[in-house]
């Protein structure tokens, strides 16, 4: 926090037993561990879904009963393990994959790819992360082309793809 804004970082909720929060508009990262001691949270919204840039590691670690959770599009990082510590989350499923977001862009996060069956998979252009396993499943190609609005790749998730092309600016 800073006098000039003093949402800037959520550090963490006073009423850990809540089970839903909102977050400031003007807040633009998460900490690590922010929600780490809200095992009731089950709802998560965030006022302005162009504001926040970065979900801390663990943020939502034990929130085993978070529900809903309507993801900034500004977001850029977030822990990629993200899923595991959110098991009952409601995810986005366009009949090929699993995403996390908002209703506004409901593609921020790949997941996971739930249709084996695919011969092709194409991103959206509003998809920027592909989480830990998000990759995995995906038919075999003998090239994988990774856009440029990707902004992070996370560990593991994506198997193994003997030619990647990755655009620039991907953290990985």
């Amino acid at each position: 926090p800073s006098k000039s804004n003093p949402y800037y970082a959520f550090l963490e909720p006073i009423d850990k037993t809540l089970t839903e929060y909102k977050i400031h508009k003007d807040t633009k990262v998460i900490a690590d561990y922010a929600f780490g001691e809200c095992s009731n949270v089950e709802v998560v919204t965030f006022e302005d879904l162009n504001t926040c840039i970065g979900i801390g590691n663990y943020a939502f670690i034990n929130c085993n009963n978070l529900k809903r959770c309507n993801f900034p599009s500004s977001i850029d990082t977030i822990n990629s393990s993200i899923l595991d510590m959110i098991p009952n989350i409601e995810m986005y499923n366009d009949g090929i994959a699993n995403y996390l977001g908002n209703d506004e862009n409901p593609y921020l996060m790949l997941c996971n790819i739930t249709n084996k069956e695919i011969e092709e998979f194409n991103f959206y252009e509003s998809t920027k992360i592909i989480l830990e396993k998000g990759m995995i499943g995906c038919p075999s190609k003998e090239k994988l082309e990774i856009p440029n609005n990707i902004t992070q790749i996370s560990a593991y998730s994506m198997g193994y793809y003997p030619n990647i092309e990755i655009g620039d600016g991907i953290k990985l």
